[in-house]
């Protein structure tokens, strides 16, 4: 049954002692190593300690359980330094007593997908940041906008109280030539009673 099962994919037999038993030609070829220099060596002789206590650990939960541990994603780094993704299940491998004796893992190197992955949430944030960036510039020209909307409307209403406080009658005219406001001086002058910021109706009062 072993045989069999190493013939397919990245596979290996791991015993309870944490030891390589058998692994295939797929499973040597992703750790860039022989068969002989993997098979009866621990996980501690051919990772990091970092990287040796995760695996251990993952097989002790298989073998504690009783159960399979599916789509475990690892990073993984070979002795000559390769750097590399797999994506790993783990069952545990029982005798014809049925006790467990071992652990066997299925790996398929996921490498070029996972960097296909992180190169797409590596776009997704720079997007996100531009917006960011874009947002915080519109909300800021907008701040600017509406600040300078209350400055100039308050420029305004100073000089226009500036013109009313006069005691000469002054008329306010547009860009164009129309009349746009009156002092109550000028109403005054004029005898009439009513003001309005009509400039048709300014130039009809001024006439009068």
């Amino acid at each position: 049954m072993v045989s069999f099962i190493l013939k397919e994919k990245q596979n290996k037999y791991k015993a309870k002692e944490n030891r390589f038993i058998k692994v295939n030609k797929a499973f040597a070829d992703v750790m860039v190593l022989s068969k002989i220099q993997i098979e009866g060596k621990s996980c501690f002789e051919l990772y990091s300690k970092e990287q040796a206590d995760a695996f251990w650990k993952d097989d002790l939960e298989v073998i504690s359980s009783k159960k399979p541990k599916r789509n475990i994603i690892e990073h993984m780094k070979s002795p000559n330094g390769t750097h590399f993704w797999v994506r790993t299940d783990k069952i545990p491998f029982k005798d014809d007593d049925d006790n467990i004796i071992g652990v066997i893992g299925f790996t398929n190197d996921i490498t070029n997908q996972k960097l296909a992955e992180d190169e797409l949430i590596k776009h997704r944030k720079q997007h996100e940041q531009l917006v960011k960036e874009r947002t915080a510039e519109l909300e800021g020209e907008m701040k600017k906008r509406i600040r300078e909307e209350e400055e100039q409307r308050a420029a305004s209403l100073y000089a226009h109280n500036l013109v009313e406080a006069s005691f000469d009658p002054l008329v306010t005219n547009s860009s164009d030539g129309k009349s746009i406001d009156v002092n109550q001086a000028t109403v005054q002058a004029t005898g009439c009673l009513v003001r309005n910021s009509s400039a048709t109706i300014l130039r009809y009062v001024i006439r009068h």
